[in-house]
């Protein structure tokens, strides 16, 4: 299982599964049950979170791809468990610059402008 957010630890783990990786950093993976992401890949840099497309995602030039520009929720909603909730305004958004990278990889490697 993975547990957290999962941004690198997710890829890890399939590299790991698939033969590509031979090692695995877990707090319990020894166990087989678990890895914290939160714990053993914690993402230090938000404002530079991306994600990279690759050939065999099979991306057509037509579709139109997710882009993630900040995390969390300024609200504190009573019946939310985010753990997230309560971030403030402009908290965890990615830079400008980064975002334009994105834009700018998925249009010359994959031909995708929308």
């Amino acid at each position: 299982y993975v547990a957290g957010y999962s941004d690198d630890s997710f890829i890890r783990l399939l590299d790991f599964l698939s033969g590509r990786s031979i090692q695995i950093k877990a707090s319990v993976w020894q166990q087989g049950r678990l890895i914290d992401s939160n714990h053993d890949y914690m993402v230090a840099n938000t404002q530079e979170l991306d994600t990279v497309w690759l050939p065999e995602d099979k991306i057509a030039r037509h579709e139109s791809l997710p882009i993630e520009i900040a995390r969390g929720c300024i609200f504190r909603c009573s019946f939310c468990a985010y753990p997230l909730n309560g971030k403030k305004k402009f908290d965890y958004i990615r830079s400008a610059a980064n975002l334009k990278q994105e834009f700018e990889r998925n249009y010359e490697s994959l031909g995708v402008t929308n």
